[in-house]
Order: structure tokens, then sequence, then C-alpha cells
């Protein structure tokens, strides 16, 4: 998924991880880990380049936001859906 994501927005891990960064890229992540993973918002916190646990949540909602207002949030999550073949799984996703 992190791959994807990268490959996706055009970044590297180390781009992703950044501290303060505006990134959509990391909104993406944190919005497609919470919709399809199990995974734990502090396993996502170093991933993300976040200082807790409780940022996740804000990085997902962000993505969320734009999923609302722009379509190339929305083209962006199913292009990623598809390539990594979770499309249709989840309703909770745009």
């Amino acid at each position: 998924m992190i791959e994807a994501v990268c490959s996706r927005y055009g970044v590297d891990r180390g781009q992703l991880a950044a501290r303060g960064s505006r990134s959509p890229a990391r909104a993406a992540l944190a919005y497609l880990a919470k919709h399809h993973t199990e995974a734990t918002r502090a396993e996502l916190v170093p991933i993300l380049g976040l200082s807790r646990p409780e940022s996740v949540p804000n990085l997902s909602a962000r993505f969320a936001a734009l999923l609302q207002s722009e379509s190339n949030a929305r083209r962006d999550l199913l292009a990623l859906e598809r390539a990594l073949g979770l499309s249709g799984e989840n309703s909770k996703s745009v």
C-alpha cells in the first residue's frame, strides 16, 4: 500500500514521513489504511511522520474532505484501490 501511494503521488517514503508535510499522499495513505487494513494508529505514526497516534485520524479526515471537494482526489483513490485490488471491497471509501 505504501509503495502504491508513493508511486501514485510521485513521492518517496522519506517525503511521506516528513514531519509537517501537507502532502496529499500522507492523507491518502492514512485514509486507505483506515478503510482497508487492520493497521493501528501507532503502527502508522512512523510511516506518516507523525508525533502521536491521535494525529492519524486528522490526516484521514483531511483526505475524506478532499474526496468531497476535489475530483482529482476521487480519481486518485479509485486508481489506488484498483491497483491494490480493493475496488468495491469497502463501501466506506468514496
